[in-house]
């Protein structure tokens, strides 16, 4: 059985001492607004930065404590399936480089921010329209059923984080594969 990485978890204090480029810094890592799940290889937003972010999931879910966390885990699992049915790099590389914090030309640190911005604005998107995904409509127009693979097809991710998605490459058509086989292969992260 494989061993489940636990990310080390660091304060914003430690992190704005640590240069850009410290190697003390261990990627993927924890913070205040971002946990990573050794489990499923992925980063979930925190209460803390949706709350600094205005975004309230508690009025639907009164009373249910692990509701909240269900509803950040899903806004995760919505960016990490998007990227995996958009790119055409294995699922696996396309969760390394975001665990790594990886694009030429943009800063780990650059990287995490706009991670935290796509996390904020994709749980903005759901708070507001719920979960498109499961809706099935009449097009009124045409007075007929909208096939649920029309309907579905991408309008549960807000625009503009496809958008930041694209700046990061993470939804380029091509493979990132062959380039990162070998870290992805250690299974230390």
């Amino acid at each position: 059985m494989p061993k489940i990485f636990k990310a080390p978890k660091y304060s914003q204090e430690e992190i704005e001492l640590m240069p850009n480029n410290d190697g003390r810094l261990r990627r993927p890592y924890s913070d205040d607004y971002l946990e990573y799940d050794g489990i499923k290889r992925q980063y979930v937003p925190t209460d803390k930065l949706m709350t600094e972010n205005g975004i309230n999931f508690e009025s639907t879910h009164e009373g249910d404590p692990n509701a909240r966390n269900d509803e950040l885990e899903h806004v995760s699992d919505q960016i990490y399936t998007f990227i995996d049915k958009k790119s055409g790099s294995n699922i696996e590389t396309l969760k390394w480089l975001l665990a790594h914090h990886y694009r030429p030309g943009i800063a780990p640190f650059r990287f995490r921010e706009m991670l935290k911005d796509i996390f904020v604005r994709q749980a903005r998107f759901y708070a507001v329209n719920g979960d498109l995904s499961d809706t099935v409509t009449v097009d009124v127009a045409n007075k007929q059923w909208v096939d649920r693979a029309i309907m579905t097809e991408d309008r549960h991710i807000d625009p503009k984080v496809k958008i930041l998605l694209m700046d990061l490459g993470l939804t380029w058509v091509g493979s990132y594969d062959e380039q990162f086989r070998g870290a992805i292969a250690r299974e230390d992260w």
